[in-house]
């Protein structure tokens, strides 16, 4: 039924928002379940991307001929992948979209905290705001968080690196997390998770539904508190130290920082978008292109120095995100001396 229409009896469809029924927050932003199974709207969403996938020259053949100027988009699409382009196995998804800073999920539940290293969070909704978080359904913290219906976010700093990865290879139903790693923590505001000290922000949340996806479950927050560190962000991260940047989940035991922060610049009302565009995107390759010619006068001026027998500072070469230096090919270190 369309809005603004009316029933038979003439009487109006009362609103999402308002219908009776919707007892909790989430009921009432329409983020309660359809009747349908999620597996029937899985397949319903499969169908239409396979219907509208199997029939390309149907959609190009509607652009070509509305009569519009120029290239369209469709007339610009190559048929084969370019070179050098690999694929890889539908598992490998939840690799390429990593990249959100780590958390450290902790929660509290019958007189135990737990902790668990989670990197599949994402905001849900704005208004209310709402947070999700995909735990394993085999993990005991799933279990502690859907009794207790709480849990908090905390957003570990460069410093905890080691303790993230320890943390995900224990189990709370066995061992006290705390207990081993002697993480300090603080009390939270609205909720009985405690926080942990040594991080950069802190998202206070209350379960509002659990919604079985996989072999995962989706538990979805409703924020009641944030609290952060000023000096590691400000509406947005500031990158500003090393050890003020939140950690970022690579896959196994690899982790990343963000090197720095990039301002994007947007084509003037004025431009034809698309050259602007190409035009800045040359602009900062030629600008990695220097950075690269910088970077091999300092690594060939360090070459001479160690030739010359010189110590030398490799210390400068190691780049804003603290990565260490690693030799380039070809570059020659001097031999030690044998033990007496």
């Amino acid at each position: 039924m369309r809005s603004g229409s009316t029933r038979a009896d003439g009487s109006r469809p009362e609103p999402p928002h308002t219908r009776t029924g919707a007892s909790t927050p989430i009921a009432a932003c329409g983020v309660q379940r359809s009747p349908r199974s999620l597996s029937e709207r899985a397949l319903g969403w499969a169908g239409i991307v396979t219907r509208h996938r199997a029939r390309p020259s149907v959609l190009a053949r509607r652009r070509r001929t509305e009569g519009g100027t120029g290239a369209t988009y469709t007339e610009r699409v190559v048929r084969e992948a370019p070179p050098g382009i690999e694929r890889r196995p539908v598992t490998s998804a939840s690799r390429v979209l990593l990249g959100g800073p780590v958390a450290l999920v902790t929660a509290y539940d019958r007189g135990h905290a737990n902790v668990l290293p989670i990197a599949w969070h994402t905001p849900l909704s704005a208004n209310p705001p709402l947070v999700g978080i995909a735990i394993e359904q085999s993990r005991h913290s799933a279990d502690v968080i859907g009794h207790s219906e709480q849990f908090a976010i905390n957003i570990p700093a460069r410093r905890l690196l080691h303790h993230v990865q320890y943390l995900g290879g224990l189990t709370g139903a066995r061992v006290d997390k705390f207990e081993v790693t002697q993480l300090e923590t603080f009390t939270a505001t609205h909720v009985d998770a405690p926080l942990l000290t040594g991080c950069l922000a802190w998202v206070e949340c209350e379960v509002r539904q659990v919604v079985p996806l996989g072999d995962h479950l989706l538990f979805v927050g409703l924020v009641v508190a944030v609290h952060v560190d000023p000096t590691a962000f400000d509406d947005r991260w500031l990158l500003q130290s090393p050890d003020q940047r939140p950690l970022q989940f690579l896959g196994d035991h690899y982790y990343s920082v963000m090197d720095g922060v990039i301002e994007a610049r947007m084509p003037g009302s004025s431009d034809a978008p698309e050259r602007v565009l190409q035009d800045r995107m040359d602009e900062d390759l030629e600008l990695t292109h220097e950075a690269q010619e910088r970077r091999a006068d300092a690594v060939g001026q360090l070459q001479r120095e160690v030739d010359a027998g010189n110590v030398v500072d490799i210390s400068q070469l190691g780049g804003a995100s603290g990565v260490p230096w690693a030799p380039p090919p070809g570059f020659r270190l001097p031999e030690l001396p044998p033990r007496p």
